[in-house]
């Protein structure tokens, strides 16, 4: 069995309006191999076997409360995942670091969440990325001559020269307690009036602080299920 990680926290961010998925299901509730996707996520966070795991939800879901055994954590208006980090915060400020997962990625395994959790040690930021030639909406991980990262730019924001970075985001992050300050500097994001949790990797460098990335080999590891495309196309096969 895992060694319990006691001055973790581990949180699911699913209080998402999952637009272009285009289901009446909401997202996290479609099935992959006879469990939900939020069921995914829980069972992976379970495997990490840190002190807490904190659930951020839309209200309308709170029935779920009687199905899933975890803390529970509501985002009343849907302003982006840093928005939804910001309010947790709020609460709960003296965790000592979080690992943070999306509900919509549920395959990355316990071996890369692990990495995440271990460079943590050393880092005030780690983030999980893969290479890919073939990018349509996965964030855009920014780095310098020197090979530091410098930001995360949304696809949907990115411009021509961006978009030829192949070295993308899927999301999976761990965050520092000394980082937990710069959450509070994210602005929101002029176009889409939301706040975009990705804004704290230009954050940690701007503020000196130190970013790791942790390479995903297997792209349909890392990669999530955005649009009802993506959720037929997944060949996934879970391991035990």
């Amino acid at each position: 069995m895992t060694l319990r990680n006691k001055d973790l926290n581990i949180v699911i961010l699913a209080a998402g309006k999952g637009s272009r998925f285009k289901s009446k299901t909401p997202k996290i509730l479609i099935k992959v191999k006879s469990k939900t996707l939020i069921e995914h996520s829980i069972s992976l966070a379970k495997k990490i076997n840190p002190k807490n795991i904190y659930l951020i939800l839309s209200p309308k879901l709170s029935f779920l409360e009687k199905k899933l055994n975890c803390k529970f954590f509501y985002q009343n208006r849907p302003l982006g995942t840093g928005h939804a980090i910001k309010l947790f915060l709020k609460k709960h400020n003296n965790l000592n670091k979080l690992l943070i997962l999306n509900a919509d990625t549920p395959f990355i395994n316990l071996n890369a969440a692990n990495k995440i959790i271990e460079k943590l040690n050393l880092f005030d930021l780690v983030l999980s990325g893969f290479i890919t030639k073939k990018n349509k909406s996965y964030g855009l991980i920014k780095r310098n001559k020197e090979n530091k990262v410098t930001k995360i730019i949304e696809y949907k924001n990115a411009n021509k020269k961006d978009k030829e970075i192949n070295l993308c985001n899927s999301g999976m992050m761990g965050i520092s307690k000394k980082n937990y300050k710069n959450i509070f500097k994210i602005k929101k994001n002029k176009i889409t009036k939301e706040y975009y949790l990705t804004d704290i990797a230009k954050l940690t460098y701007e503020n000196g602080l130190n970013t790791k990335i942790v390479m995903i080999k297997n792209n349909s590891l890392a990669k999530g299920i955005n649009t009802i495309s993506d959720y037929k196309s997944t060949k996934i096969f879970f391991s035990a």
